[in-house]
C-alpha cells in the first residue's frame, strides 16, 4: 500500500486488511484540504482472481469510490488526478460515476486505463458527453472491457463514445479491446472507429483488436462444415455480415494509411488476405514506425498461417520506406525472420536511415551511426555505399607533410 502523500496511490484489494488500509487512505484524502498532498496517480486493482473471499472487499471499495459517499462531486473536482487505472474488478462500475470522474478532472486527467472491468448502467450518453472535447486527455486504454449496460451498447450511445475520442485535441494513444455483442453494436463500433481514424488530427498510437467471439464463431462454422455438420442459414448470415463489416473497416484504414501523417504505431487484428494490401500501403507511408498485425485465420494445426510471399512483399515495400522500424505479424513468424532482405531493411531504418538521408545530417552523425553499428557489417556497408565521402573527410583534414599514414597491423 503506497503512502497517500506519494505521487502514486495503489489500492490492491484482496483481503480485509487491504480494504482497511485503502479506506484509511481514502479517508485521509477526503479530509485533506491541501491539493499538494494528494496523489496524482490512482491505481485500483483487485486480487479477486487469485484470492478467495476478495469479492466482498472489492464491492465495498467500489461503493466507497464511486457511490459519492466518500468522493462526491466536490471531492473529485478538488483532486488533481492525472492518471486513473482500474484493473481486474469483478464488481460493476456505475457509468454515472465514471462520467463524473471525467467531468470533474477535465483540467488534470491525462491517462485513463480500464482493464478487465465491467461498466453497468443506462447512461451511456453521459459518458460519451464526458469524453467529448476533453482538453488534455492524451491516453485511453480499454482492454477486456465488458459492456453490460444498455445505454452505451445501443447504436448511438456506443458509437458516440468512440467517435467523440476524435474531438480530444491532445489524444495521442488509443487502445480498444472491447467485447462487443454482434449485430448493430458491431456496426456502431466499426462506424465509430472509421470516424476516429478519419477525423483525429493528433492520433499517434492506435491498437484495435477485433471482437474475437465473432471470429471464433466463424471458425466454428468452418469446423462444423469440415465435420459435415452444416450450420443454419441464419448462423452463416450473422457471422458473414460481421466479417464483411469488419473487412470494410480494415480496408478504410489501409486505404488512408498511405497518406496518414500522424500515426506512428498501429496494432490491428486482420485476416491473411489483408497483408499484401498493408505492404502496398507502406510504400507511401512516411510516419509509421511500428506495425503489429494479428492474424485471425488458423490452419489445420491451429496456428495462424502466413504465406512466404508476404515477407517478400514487405521487403520490397521497405526499399521505398525509411520509417518503419518494427514489423510484427503474429502467426508463422519464421517466414519473416527467414527473409534477410526484410530484416536488413528494418535494421537499417532502426539505425537511422531516415535521419541520415534527409540531407541535413552532419558528418558527426554519420560517424556516430557507423561506429554504433560497427558489429553489423551489412548496415555499415549500406551507409558507406550511400555516402562514401564520409571516409574522405578525415583524409582531407590531414596536413600534406603528414599525408603518409603508418598503418598498424
Amino acid at each position: 500500500m503506497a503512502d497517500h502523500y506519494s505521487q502514486t496511490l495503489s489500492l490492491d484489494i484482496g483481503s480485509r486488511d487491504d480494504l482497511s488500509s485503502a479506506l484509511e487512505c481514502l479517508q485521509t484524502i477526503v479530509e485533506s484540504n491541501q491539493r499538494s498532498t494528494l496523489p496524482r496517480n490512482l491505481r485500483i486493482r483487485s486480487k479477486a482472481y487469485n484470492e478467495t473471499g476478495a469479492r466482498q472487499h472489492e464491492d465495498t471499495l467500489v461503493w466507497v469510490l464511486f457511490s459519492g459517499t466518500y468522493l462526491g462531486d466536490r471531492q473529485w473536482g478538488c483532486w488533481p488526478l492525472v492518471s486513473l487505472t482500474v484493473e481486474d474488478l469483478l464488481f460493476e462500475i456505475p457509468v454515472t460515476a465514471l462520467s463524473l470522474i471525467l467531468q470533474q478532472t477535465r483540467n488534470t486527467l491525462v491517462s485513463l486505463h480500464l482493464c478487465n472491468v465491467y461498466l453497468q448502467g443506462d447512461h451511456g450518453e453521459a459518458l460519451a458527453e464526458a469524453i467529448k472535447d476533453h482538453p488534455i486527455l492524451e491516453k485511453i486504454f480499454l482492454k477486456d472491457l465488458e459492456l453490460t449496460f444498455t445505454g452505451l451498447c445501443d447504436q448511438e450511445g456506443f458509437r458516440d463514445f468512440i467517435r467523440f475520442l476524435s474531438t480530444c485535441p491532445q489524444l495521442t494513444s488509443v487502445s480498444l479491446d472491447i467485447r462487443i455483442p454482434r449485430g448493430q453494436r458491431l456496426e456502431s463500433f466499426c462506424v465509430a472507429l472509421e470516424e476516429l481514424w478519419s477525423f483525429s488530427s493528433s492520433l499517434k498510437h492506435l491498437s484495435v483488436q477485433q471482437p474475437f467471439h465473432v471470429l471464433k464463431g466463424i471458425r466454428q462454422v468452418v469446423h462444423n462444415i469440415r465435420r459435415r455438420r452444416p450450420p443454419s442459414w441464419l448462423e452463416v448470415n450473422r457471422y458473414g455480415q460481421s466479417f464483411l463489416r469488419t473487412q470494410r473497416t480494415i480496408h478504410t484504414i489501409i486505404n488512408s494509411l498511405a497518406t496518414n501523417s500522424t500515426l506512428e504505431s498501429l496494432s490491428l487484428a486482420v485476416w491473411r488476405h489483408n497483408l499484401l494490401s498493408f505492404a502496398e500501403a507502406l510504400k507511401h507511408n512516411r510516419t509509421l514506425r511500428r506495425l503489429e498485425l494479428h492474424l485471425e485465420e488458423q490452419n489445420l494445426r491451429g496456428v495462424p498461417e502466413m504465406p512466404p510471399c508476404v515477407a517478400m512483399s514487405f521487403a520490397k515495400a521497405l526499399k521505398d520506406n525509411d520509417t518503419l522500424e518494427y514489423l510484427v505479424i503474429h502467426g508463422d513468424e519464421s517466414v519473416l525472420t527467414a527473409n534477410k532482405v526484410l530484416q536488413l531493411n528494418l535494421a537499417i531504418n532502426r539505425a537511422g536511415r531516415k535521419r541520415l538521408l534527409n540531407g541535413m545530417a552532419s558528418y558527426q552523425e554519420w560517424i556516430e551511426t557507423i561506429i554504433a553499428n560497427r558489429d553489423k557489417l551489412d548496415i555499415v556497408f549500406f551507409f558507406l555505399a550511400v555516402n562514401p565521402a564520409v571516409l574522405l573527410v578525415p583524409l582531407q583534414r590531414i596536413p600534406r607533410r603528414r599525408s603518409l599514414l603508418k598503418l598498424k597491423y
